[in-house]
């Protein structure tokens, strides 16, 4: 971490020197990897798929990184008003906060959201699967000016911690529990009859 800030400034100042490289397709690629509108549709689809397939261990890593997504959108939705830190997109300096903003995405910095979405869907993913890479994400939040580097390595330790979590959850449930997806709402059910979820 201690790293991460030292870079904060000198990456910042570097994207800012050479803009062209923070707008490419990468980027809105990255970026668009990390944002729920996304990563939730792929993922009901993925749920559909083993469903239609009866392939109940595929559900049940789709449902550990659902669980690892809900897990990771609720840290970051709490943590961003209480840390208050400043976007760096006007190359102001990385050491602005403001803690307790609840309004006005320039403060909205840490942690980094579609980090923390990516490395909580890898860090489940990884405990079904070999590790995806998920580096694109976090460079592509840098480079497009909307996170300081130590807020997406920050958020990428914590996702990736997310996403064991929600993949260990998952696991313990058992096979008498699964999710309910619906616009806006993901939700855990029991099977209490002939029908499993």
């Amino acid at each position: 971490m201690a790293v991460a800030a030292a870079l904060d400034a000198p990456v910042e100042r570097q994207v800012r020197a050479h803009p062209s490289r923070g707008r490419g397709a990468w980027v809105r690629a990255g970026n668009a990897a990390g944002a729920g509108r996304t990563v939730l549709p792929l993922l009901a689809g993925a749920e559909a798929l083993g469903w239609a397939a009866g392939w109940a261990s595929w559900r049940r890593a789709v449902e550990g990184m659902l669980l690892a997504y809900a897990l990771g959108d609720g840290m970051a939705s709490v943590g961003k008003p209480l840390v208050g830190r400043h976007r760096p997109g006007d190359g102001g300096s990385p050491w602005r906060f403001r803690p307790g903003t609840l309004r006005g995405d320039a403060w909205h910095s840490l942690p980094s959201g579609h980090a923390m979405h990516a490395f909580a869907l890898a860090g489940a993913l990884a405990s079904a699967w070999p590790r995806p890479a998920v580096r694109g994400v976090g460079s592509a939040r840098v480079f497009a000016e909307a996170h300081w580097t130590s807020d997406v390595v920050a958020s990428g330790l914590a996702g990736w911690a997310v996403g064991r979590v929600g993949a260990r959850a998952r696991a313990r449930l058992g096979e008498g529990w699964g999710l309910a997806i619906a616009p806006g709402t993901v939700a855990v059910v029991r099977r209490f009859g002939g029908v499993a979820p």
